[in-house]
């Protein structure tokens, strides 16, 4: 019960971080990132030839909030943000890469070191 009082002001911070970000995010990048590969293979063949005109959008985007909070998820774990990062940057350009950076290190390394650091504090602690 100690650790969760400790740990909901950082956790609010870090949600609130990541839900300004995610905004920042879509309106930077929001439906600008789109794959259009001519080698794909559908069954359906409306999809396919849909595909081909228009393209497809890579996994982690910011098209929605939902998406964009995931995306800011992934790279405030670090699983493999610099190719989220390069296919962003590919397509808008060099302010990609320094919101990405700061994203990264603000978000991984100050954020969640500094939940993960309250958090074993509180364990290693005798209760009383």
């Amino acid at each position: 019960m100690v650790t969760l009082k400790d740990i909901t002001n950082i956790s609010v911070l870090l949600l609130l971080f990541m839900f300004i970000f995610s905004l920042v995010g879509s309106e930077m990048y929001a439906y600008k990132i789109m794959y259009n590969n001519s080698d794909m293979q559908f069954v359906i063949k409306d999809k396919k030839e849909f595909i081909e005109q228009h393209g497809v959008y890579p996994r982690q985007n910011f098209n929605t909030l939902y998406k964009g909070l995931t995306t800011i998820f992934i790279v405030f774990i670090g699983e493999d943000w610099n190719s989220v990062m390069y296919d962003h940057y590919r397509a808008t350009g060099l302010l990609t890469i320094i919101y990405f950076i700061f994203l990264f290190i603000f978000g991984n390394l100050i954020l969640l070191n500094l939940f993960l650091a309250i958090l074993l504090k509180n364990f290693n602690e005798p209760p009383g």
